[in-house]
């Protein structure tokens, strides 16, 4: 789905790689990457004109996903807030 991303992909790299991703799935909103710590990460997605709960939850499964091919990962990825559901954006907590 993401050619770019390294083929030995590590969790920087594809968390790194979360607006590039994004914008390959759902071509409105800015995303970024808000806070980084050592095993986690918190993504945003702002400014959608139509957001969709449906797309977001799609995105964090493809992260999720990549996570779980990783050895020694045990990744956890939350929707903590949805701009389709009210909020001001798209927050994903990623822990691996």
């Amino acid at each position: 789905l993401v050619p770019e991303l390294p083929a030995q992909l590590v969790p920087d790299a594809l968390v790194d790689g979360f607006p590039y991703l994004w914008s390959h799935v759902q071509f409105q909103g800015t995303p970024s990457v808000a806070e980084r710590e050592e095993r986690s990460a918190r993504l945003v997605v702002r400014g959608q004109s139509e957001p969709s709960l449906e797309v977001t939850s799609l995105v964090a499964s493809i992260v999720r996903a990549g996570l779980g091919t990783i050895p020694g990962t045990h990744p956890e990825v939350s929707i903590t807030a949805s701009q389709a559901l009210g909020d001001a954006c798209d927050v994903l907590r990623v822990r691996w």
